[in-house]
């Protein structure tokens, strides 16, 4: 069987022992064995051996490359050598007692998948690498005398996540600037998935959430009309688009939003936008009062008031006015009301 089994499986690489002549040779001659057993020199993937107190005894060209290494450079490194300036993900230094390598040889069992940043010799940059660490014991021995450890470069994968993660803080913002977010549900499992945004506007932690716990949160009073809205898009195809008041669990708040949706047939899914609109409710709520009461004023004075364009169109009229135009004949409404001609009716009575 060969000592090191590659698998193409995303970015893993899966390193397997044969636990009895290959793991007597790795023990014995590293290199030799590494030779019989495997084609390193044509694989795309590196790997080092390494001694039991961390130095690299051998290495393939696939490994050389990503680190930036010459055979004569790589040989003799040590894990806790400083200029590998290793960084874990988050960007916090990874001390090289902690390499998998070094962890493998320290408690017998293999490591896996580990990422891992290191300074490329030549390029002078962080290459990003993913690591698994397999020992290999000596017969008889209870602790491990080699280990191998195999990696693959993942820089450019690093590259497209720190991208993704970017764009998504982005619309992260957008969403909470605009006050608006995306949400998507899920009909065969019952339950919903929401952008931070509208984690923020329904004021649910996290972003995942059970069906019931969503629907907990609209009034009771425009649940009705929201289950009719989304079997109306499910069954019939109709438009989803509903205004509606929530109460957000967070803060016991109330706040008015608007919601669209569209139905992923396939996959069962429907996804939708919910945006605040509270501001905008407060606002048209405060107008419509505001014109009432001017409209209340107007229609309490006993003149007869009317306001006219510059054309004689009459826009409005007061109560006054309406009863002034009924005593005198002027019922119809078309003659004196709004939408009528105040100049023309003039002409027309002979009044100039």
């Amino acid at each position: 069987m060969p000592y090191v089994r590659v698998s193409d499986r995303g970015s893993r690489v899966d390193v397997g022992l044969d636990r009895s002549e290959v793991r007597r040779q790795m023990a014995a001659d590293p290199v030799s064995a590494m030779a019989t057993h495997v084609d390193c020199a044509s694989m795309p993937v590196g790997v080092v051996v390494q001694d039991a107190d961390g130095t690299i005894i051998w290495s393939n060209p696939a490994a050389r490359s990503v680190l930036g290494l010459s055979l004569d450079e790589i040989t003799g490194r040590t894990s806790s050598d400083p200029r590998w300036q290793a960084i874990r993900p988050d960007g916090s230094p990874f001390p090289g007692d902690e390499h998998p390598a070094m962890e493998a040889l320290r408690t017998g069992r293999s490591v896996e998948s580990v990422v891992m940043g290191v300074r490329h010799a030549i390029e002078n940059r962080t290459r990003w690498i993913q690591v698994s660490a397999t020992p290999v014991f000596r017969d008889g021995e209870a602790r491990p005398g080699r280990v191998v450890a195999t990696f693959l470069d993942v820089s450019g994968c690093r590259q497209a996540e720190d991208e993704v993660r970017q764009r998504e803080a982005r619309l992260n913002r957008a969403e909470s600037v605009a006050r608006f977010g995306h949400w998507e549900l899920d009909l065969q499992k019952r339950t919903m998935r929401g952008s931070d945004g509208a984690g923020q506007i329904y004021g649910l932690p996290g972003n995942h959430w059970d069906l019931a716990e969503a629907q907990a949160v609209p009034l009771r009073e425009f649940r009705p009309a929201l289950d009719a809205a989304l079997a109306g898009l499910v069954e019939r195809g109709e438009t989803y688009d509903i205004e509606f008041t929530i109460k957000r669990p967070l803060d016991g708040t109330l706040r008015h939003v608007h919601s669209t949706a569209e139905y992923d047939q396939a996959r069962h899914v429907v996804f939708g936008v919910v945006r605040d609109i509270t501001e905008r409710k407060l606002a048209e709520d405060a107008l419509t009062r505001q014109t009432a009461f001017v409209r209340a004023v107007f229609d309490a004075d006993d003149a007869h008031m009317a306001v006219i364009d510059p054309d004689g169109t009459i826009l409005e009229v007061n109560a006054a006015w309406r009863r002034f135009a009924r005593a005198n004949g002027g019922g119809d409404r078309s003659v004196c009301d709004v939408g009528a001609n105040y100049f023309r009716q003039c002409i027309a009575g002979g009044d100039r």
